[in-house]
């Protein structure tokens, strides 16, 4: 982490963070933390480095899924500023406009096998107080893996739609002390087993095979 003072960046200028950029692997630290302003014109452009896959739209690293709750949204802090940001209109990002679409693989909860790709609409994004610019992200699809299935242990809501691969049938896993209410359209085909509690709205177990409840 660096500290500067005010800094501008004009139109035609770049602000580029490298290393590599991966759901959660800052914990809410900035990159840049400025005394002053951080002034950004139209035409400025944000360059982040998605990591060493970046260029086919891929964040770095991975996201287990025992947390896949607590990374399906969030803001990635890049700059700390001591004055509030102005808004982001006409500000790029990666040299477009101030969004776009990245995957990332999701593991099982040992960090030993991928079990899915989670899809997430990211953007440029101003955070507490208007102080902080960073990139924000929501996690709108997950795409389970052939013969793989994925294990939800958290509590709370799980608003992204539940897919199969393309290459054959995923299975979707609410484990014992899990609490999930699934919300989306869902239309994975493999089997649902619940040992946890699943609040379903319509439509969202998909075209699942086989259900199996022994939690509530």
């Amino acid at each position: 982490i660096d500290t500067f003072n005010g800094l501008s960046v004009g139109s035609g200028s770049q602000l580029v963070f490298e290393g590599g950029f991966g759901l959660g692997d800052r914990a809410g630290q900035s990159q840049l933390v400025l005394d002053g302003a951080l002034t950004l014109s139209s035409g400025a452009n944000i360059v982040v480095d998605f990591g060493a896959t970046g260029s086919d739209g891929s964040f770095a690293g991975n996201v287990l899924e025992s947390e896949l709750l607590a990374t399906d949204e969030g803001l990635e802090v890049l700059v700390d500023a001591d004055e509030a940001i102005g808004d982001l209109d006409g500000v790029l990002l990666n040299g477009s406009s101030g969004s776009g679409t990245a995957t990332q693989a999701i593991y099982d909860a040992s960090g030993a096998e991928q079990v899915a790709t989670g899809e997430y609409d990211y953007r440029l994004a101003v955070g507490t107080d208007n102080t902080q610019l960073g990139v924000g992200y929501t996690l709108t699809d997950v795409h389970i893996h052939d013969g793989q299935t994925l294990t939800l242990s958290e509590s709370g809501t799980f608003a992204a739609a539940i897919h199969d691969s393309g290459t054959g049938t995923g299975n979707l896993s609410i484990a014992e002390g899990g609490d999930i209410t699934l919300t989306a359209q869902n239309d994975y085909a493999g089997r649902t087993t619940v040992a946890g509690s699943l609040t379903a709205a319509a439509g969202a177990l998909g075209q699942t095979e086989w259900l199996h409840v022994s939690g509530t």
